[in-house]
């Protein structure tokens, strides 16, 4: 005796070409990814662009810094 369950047939049928369709947007959207999150991984790692300087009073006068 044959269940209904196993007479089902699947939901969505792709051709050949549907399924290389999918599989290539699957590929380049995994791609994607990876170089965006290589890259921002990359950037964490080096110095900042432009280097920080200290801030100094004119002479004579005293640097108040407001409480953190």
């Amino acid at each position: 005796m044959v269940t209904h369950a196993a007479q089902r047939r699947p939901q969505l049928r792709l051709t050949r070409r549907g399924r290389v369709v999918v599989l290539a947007f699957f590929v380049l959207l995994a791609s994607l990814a990876s170089a965006v999150l290589f890259t921002t991984a990359s950037r964490a790692d080096s110095p900042p662009a432009t280097a920080s300087r200290a801030a100094s009073p004119p002479a004579g006068q005293t640097l108040i810094l407001p409480k953190r």
